[in-house]
């Protein structure tokens, strides 16, 4: 099975310039806890913020939400994987890495985002021994 068969397509950004009460207020409004980082125009991917990030890198370091951006919290090493790459090499790529999650591009040449890669994704298309192991890896540490 391919990526692309098990990835949630659809996925939304915020742009680096956006507040980031603006990100949360997103993140809630589709029920996410991650988000992908576009740069201002929405063309290319600057990086992720997650509501762990929202919480650690702006809340409990005394900034304004309101006020900060989102590239001032957000992670910029982007891991992906290929909508065409095989669902296994995938989930290895979340054991190594220790991420419940991958952007997905369409493709080496364009690197356009068509969507992301859950855990929760390859159980629910019946690879669950798979993402149960990853889950191990990741929990182990």
């Amino acid at each position: 099975m391919n990526v692309q068969a098990a990835m949630t397509k659809g996925v939304e950004t915020v742009p680096t310039t956006a507040t980031i009460e603006e990100a949360a207020q997103k993140m809630r409004v589709l029920d996410v806890g991650f988000i992908p980082v576009s740069d201002a125009a929405g063309e290319r991917l600057e990086g992720t913020i997650t509501d762990r990030d929202i919480a650690v890198r702006c809340v409990a370091a005394g900034q304004d939400p309101s006020i900060g951006r989102v590239d001032s919290i957000l992670t910029d090493q982007t891991l992906y994987c290929y909508a065409g790459d095989d669902i296994g090499d995938a989930a290895e790529s979340m054991a190594r890495e220790k991420v419940y999650r991958l952007l997905v591009l369409d493709d080496a040449e364009s690197k356009n985002l068509v969507g992301v890669v859950t855990l929760n994704d390859i159980m629910r298309h019946g690879k669950e021994d798979l993402a149960q192991r990853v889950s191990r890896v990741i929990a182990e540490g």
